[in-house]
């Protein structure tokens, strides 16, 4: 007779546990997932065609935020970036790494003097820059729509690691252009 009361309480106990489990479960998840989002990643949707035809306007784009501190960014990397301390996020491609010379003439790039092959991204032709040393420390950015490049203030051009808060990562949307970037 002992036995169906304790068996009931069992039964009862394993049902109240295994929904904690669960709860723990969901919680746990979402828990990480919100990590990942706030301190990896930085989701951003492009407001203009700047970056046409890599990035359209109303992408939206995953930038991994800790890129700067695991390695520099490279040549060709898509870098997130704000030039005004708590200013408008501007979207750029890495063109000249810090310390080299950049020249543009009849709408190419030069680095060091050697032409810049862009033909994987580069659309249109931006106006013509001296020979300039980009800084210790900083980046020569250009969009991959180069008509929207302002060559006529070159510091403009330049971005410093510090400001640089993330590279492009993942393309979320639109769905049917999901992709990693390199």
């Amino acid at each position: 007779m002992e036995l169906q009361p304790r068996a009931r309480r069992n039964r009862e106990e394993y049902a109240r546990l295994r929904a904690y489990g669960w709860l723990w479960a969901v919680f746990s998840s979402a828990l990480a997932v919100a990590f990942v989002f706030t301190a990896l990643f930085i989701a951003v949707r492009a407001e203009d065609a700047g970056m046409a035809p890599y990035i359209q306007a109303h992408d939206i784009v995953l930038y991994f935020r800790p890129a700067r501190f695991v390695c520099a960014p490279a040549r060709g990397d898509v870098l997130l970036f704000s030039i005004e301390k708590n200013g408008p996020t501007c979207v750029g491609r890495a063109v000249g790494l810090p310390g080299e010379t950049v020249e543009i003439a009849g709408g190419r790039v030069y680095i060091d003097g050697h032409l810049l092959d862009e033909s994987a991204y580069a659309a249109g032709n931006c106006g013509d820059l001296a020979a300039t040393v980009v800084p210790e420390g900083c980046y020569f950015v250009l969009p991959d729509a180069r008509a929207r490049a302002n060559v006529e203030n070159p510091a403009g051009l330049f971005v410093s690691g510090n400001d640089v808060a993330g590279r492009a990562f993942l393309r979320v949307y639109p769905f049917g252009r999901i992709s990693l970037f390199k």
